[in-house]
């Protein structure tokens, strides 16, 4: 019982941390992309 406990949630801590990572990818090359153009202004 307490086994299948930890396995599912390794399973969900690493579907998380997958989804996390990739948004962490995202939006730092968005901040990348908006410091090239330099269009902090628009805000």
């Amino acid at each position: 019982m307490i086994y299948t406990e930890v396995d599912e949630a390794n399973k969900y801590s690493g579907f998380f941390f997958k989804v996390s990572g990739q948004t962490i990818s995202k939006l730092f090359i968005l901040y990348r992309r908006m410091n090239n153009y330099s269009s902090w202004e628009m805000f």
